[in-house]
């Protein structure tokens, strides 16, 4: 790889040529997808993105203390930069009292930048440690994972699903998953990942902007459907409720007090396309889907299914980056259940579409 200037410890994980080679064989056997699903370029990148985080995965199995020294020497500059500004605080005279003026609020700013500083090392690697794990299970299905943040890509999913994806400020998405399931002999393609976004909120005369995040699933349909529509969960008071009055009343009484419908058009004409399409097959695999997980949205558009859920899959691992000898097996099987779960489910309702 590229040549370093200085101490390995200075760099967050500097793998070597050998490593990236090593990598580049154990991904060998990597998915290739239609081009329509994804394009090849794009396939490219997320393969050398795969590969970049297998090398990390290499350097940390034979580098285990290194995350550890690499805070370390870091914190070391960190202090020394401190104590150099002290000094030179200190020897400006009228400023000698610790409690006042210049000193003071210095140290007071030191103290609130020491807080961040060790919560930001701290995170970073324990996000390549939910990337490695994530990764791993991509590996094991034959699907397509990227760790990298995009910016690119949450404006590509605002702009087709506005509906769905919003918001004041476009963060990025992160923690894309691009696969297959197969269901009755038929190849269902879909693209999962979090979308992060930013609410403004007024407080006071300030703004104040709220981080949000929506997991979502983006299933294709290998037959196109004849409506779009959108199906809301009803929410009184965080509960579910069926206080708000219908225009679409389903078989299910349960699925009826859970969803509302959002559509365009005249209902006379929308309605018996939308009870074709929501069979009583459907309706039950949208409850145990809403009671699986918090749903936000779901997009029914002419080709695609479109999943919103609430917030960003959160895990709870025993891998220890500072401790690192490979991923637990335990960490992969909780995770796999957790994301295959909610895939598989979200599939199985495509089925009784086509």
């Amino acid at each position: 790889m590229v040549k370093r200037r200085f101490p390995a410890i200075f760099y967050g994980l500097p793998y070597s040529q050998e490593q990236y080679d090593s990598a580049t064989k154990s991904l060998e056997g990597i998915s290739s997808f239609p081009e329509e699903q994804i394009s090849l370029k794009e396939q490219k990148v997320i393969s050398t993105n795969m590969k970049q985080l297998m090398a990390a995965h290499f350097f940390l199995i034979s580098n285990k203390t290194h995350p550890f020294k690499h805070k370390i020497g870091w914190l070391t500059l960190y202090i020394l930069g401190c104590c150099i500004l002290l000094i030179n605080i200190l020897l400006m005279k009228p400023f000698f009292n610790l409690g006042e003026g210049i000193l003071g609020t210095s140290l007071l700013f030191f103290a609130f930048l020491t807080v961040p500083f060790f919560r930001y090392v701290t995170f970073n690697y324990n996000a390549v440690v939910k990337d490695l794990v994530k990764q791993n299970i991509a590996q094991m299905k034959g699907w397509l994972y990227d760790y990298k943040p995009s910016h690119n890509k949450a404006k590509i999913l605002n702009s087709q699903y506005p509906t769905i994806f919003s918001g004041d400020v476009i963060v990025g998405v992160d923690d894309e998953f691009i696969g297959m399931k197969k269901v009755d002999h038929k190849n269902y393609y879909f693209k999962s990942g979090v979308y992060e976004f930013k609410l403004k909120r007024r407080s006071g005369k300030k703004n104040k902007y709220i981080t949000k995040h929506i997991h979502y699933i983006i299933i294709n349909l290998n037959k196109k459907l004849n409506v779009n529509f959108l199906l809301t969960p009803e929410i009184a008071g965080g509960f579910f409720s069926n206080f708000n009055s219908k225009e679409l009343q389903l078989e299910s009484q349960e699925f009826n007090t859970l969803f509302k419908f959002d559509y365009q058009g005249k209902r006379s004409e929308k309605k018996a396309e939308i009870i074709k399409n929501l069979s009583p097959a459907v309706q039950l695999k949208l409850i145990k889907l809403a009671k699986r997980k918090a749903i936000l949205k779901i997009l029914f558009s002419e080709e695609k299914i479109v999943f919103a859920f609430k917030d960003k899959l959160i895990y709870n691992l025993n891998t220890n980056a500072y401790r690192y000898s490979g991923i637990k097996p335990n960490d992969v099987k909780s995770v796999e259940k957790e994301i295959d779960d909610i895939i598989q489910l979200s599939v199985s309702i495509i089925k009784y579409l086509d």
